[in-house]
């Protein structure tokens, strides 16, 4: 079934589920013991399509990056991390050359050992031990798994990312309190001097993940493309990781999540709560929130719940009687809440218990991430002989947090 049919399928099973709701809204009644079975029925059989459809796109998405390994939205001017990059390239064009590249694919088919490395490729390993079976994965490798990542994970797409491939640290500039001086005057009146701007600095300092696989020796000799192979698993594996941390990270040698209440991110004055009860979500606290972000930030801001919030948010109606959420035309297309985009992950909480986040509405270009591409690759050919696998070892650095708490708002419950 192709994700178009997918898509027709569950906007049926929506409108079937929704058909039982106002049946019993007709009739001034509570739904009855059969309309919730069917109800909830309907709502898992939705689930699963949206599963199968995720599913889908992601196959798409991570199909396209085979192809077009240089498709990365970038900024139309250069930023200082990417020509520190760019003037960096001399130094790694051995990295990116197609014999290194074909020595680093025969490395992985066990044609031979990185202790058989030429001695122009053993002078590219910075501080790499060639006997423990270090390989540097090639530039075009690891860029491919952080596209991976961008393409297959919610919040690492949506945010502002920067590369910082040889600083320690990236920080940016955060204004911490506006100027104040204008005022109406006379031509000949001195203005008052402004003493109220100031400017603070958030810092991202990209940490260590690390993560391993252990892969058959005979399917690396017959699978063609055992470099997608390594590439695919290393970057599934690295970008769930990630993808918690930008939800719940607490900042500690992780990135910071915006669902985090942190004085270094969101803040809880950015928590809103009114219109809610203490184990659901209201109509009156989706539009408290929406207005809550200024105009500027409101025009990019996307909903991010779990499924089950979604599921509730559905049946809920305005005075009108109009549903607030609208499913997606297309494929696509995103849900609609409110006439903003409607996101659904695996990551938000699900859990509706007293005080607790189940949402968050925000501008995500204000969430940053900041990667140090000394990405890098360990093949581990004997620990595992026994069992007739090779082991490989990732490791690269990354970091995230939110660098301005107003372009943001969190679904609190009461």
């Amino acid at each position: 079934m192709t994700i178009p049919e997918m898509q027709q399928e569950r906007a049926a099973l929506i409108e079937k589920a929704r058909a039982i709701h106002n049946t019993a809204g007709e009739e001034q009644r509570e739904m009855s013991a059969e309309d919730t079975a069917n109800f909830d029925a309907a709502w898992v059989d939705i689930g699963k399509l949206e599963v199968k459809i995720a599913r889908e796109k992601k196959l798409e998405d991570a199909e396209r990056t085979l192809t077009e390994p240089e498709a990365r939205i970038s900024d139309p001017e250069p930023t200082d991390a990417q020509r520190a990059r760019e003037e960096n390239e001399e130094q790694r064009v051995g990295l990116d050359s197609d014999e290194y590249r074909d020595f680093f694919n025969s490395c992985l088919r066990v044609e031979r050992r990185p202790n058989d490395m030429p001695d122009e490729f053993r002078a590219l390993q910075s501080d790499v031990d060639i006997q423990a079976g270090y390989l540097t994965i090639p530039q075009e490798m690891a860029s491919g798994i952080l596209g991976v990542v961008d393409n297959l994970f919610l919040i690492r797409g949506l945010s502002k990312n920067f590369q910082v491939p040889q600083a320690a640290s990236l920080g940016l500039r955060k204004r911490t309190a506006r100027m104040a001086t204008f005022a109406w005057s006379s031509e000949l009146k001195v203005s008052t001097e402004d003493s109220t701007l100031a400017f603070g600095k958030k810092v991202l300092e990209p940490h260590h993940l690390t993560g391993q696989i252990k892969v058959s020796r005979d399917l690396m000799r017959r699978v063609p493309d055992v470099q997608g192979i390594v590439r695919d698993e290393l970057a599934y594996d690295a970008g769930e990781t990630m993808e918690e941390a930008y939800f719940t990270g607490t900042g500690a040698q992780q990135p910071l999540g915006v669902m985090t209440a942190s004085a270094d991110g969101i803040s809880t004055g950015r928590d809103v709560s009114t219109g809610n009860t203490n184990t659901t979500i209201g109509a009156d606290n989706l539009r408290e929130c929406l207005y809550t972000l200024l105009p500027q930030y409101r025009r990019n801001a996307q909903w991010i719940f779990h499924r089950d919030g979604i599921k509730m948010i559905s049946k809920l109606k305005d005075g009108n009687g109009q549903y607030l959420w609208t499913p997606g035309i297309r494929a696509e297309d995103p849900d609609i809440l409110l006439g903003r985009p409607a996101h659904e992950s695996e990551y938000q909480s699900n859990t509706f218990t007293s005080g607790l986040y189940v949402g968050i509405l925000g501008d995500f270009s204000h969430y940053v991430t900041a990667d140090a591409l000394d990405m890098e690759i360990q093949v581990l050919y004997e620990l595992d002989a026994a069992t007739n696998q090779i082991r490989f070892i990732g490791r690269m650095k990354s970091d995230g947090l939110p660098v301005l708490e107003e372009g943001f708002v969190r679904v609190t419950l009461t």
